[in-house]
């Protein structure tokens, strides 16, 4: 691991010690794979509430790009149901990982933008964490969508 103990610690915030847990695990095993209920269970709204915007860009694109195709196609909802719950799969399963190359990411341009070692962890814990704006954002947008329609 690139990033110290305390650096995770500032940066992650709650749940530090599941997440080194699993990216020691990982990294042992020397594989991407490992499993994540809340990001099989949660998905998008996993990766917001990790401020994981990249990321959470990424899928919605692939996913609006998956849906045109569908409409294009006239592909029922079996259809659909069976790809959201692929994506389910592939949060679950490579949830850790993603996390893991988002916070080692992150920890390593905060430490090259950080002048001074005393400021560093106050920094990594204000840019880190977590946060239920944006997922509650994102609810309530696809709330609007839905009823709007």
């Amino acid at each position: 691991m690139e990033a110290s103990e305390n650096e995770y610690k500032a940066f992650i915030g709650k749940k530090t010690d599941y997440y080194i847990e699993k990216w020691t695990e990982m990294e042992k095993r020397h594989t991407k794979t490992s499993w994540n209920w809340g990001a099989f269970l949660f998905g998008l709204l996993w990766m917001l509430y990790r401020k994981m915007y990249f990321y959470t860009l990424i899928a919605v694109s692939i996913l609006c790009g998956i849906g045109i195709i569908e409409s294009f196609l006239g592909i029922g909802d079996v259809f659909d149901a069976i790809l959201s719950f692929i994506f389910c799969l592939l949060f679950g399963i490579f949830g850790n990982y993603l996390y893991h190359r988002y916070t080692e990411n992150k920890i390593l341009r905060i430490k090259r933008e950080c002048k001074e070692d005393s400021s560093l962890i106050a920094e990594l814990a204000r840019r880190g964490g977590t946060t239920w704006v944006a997922p509650i954002l994102l609810v309530l947008l696809i709330l609007w969508a839905t009823l709007s329609v």
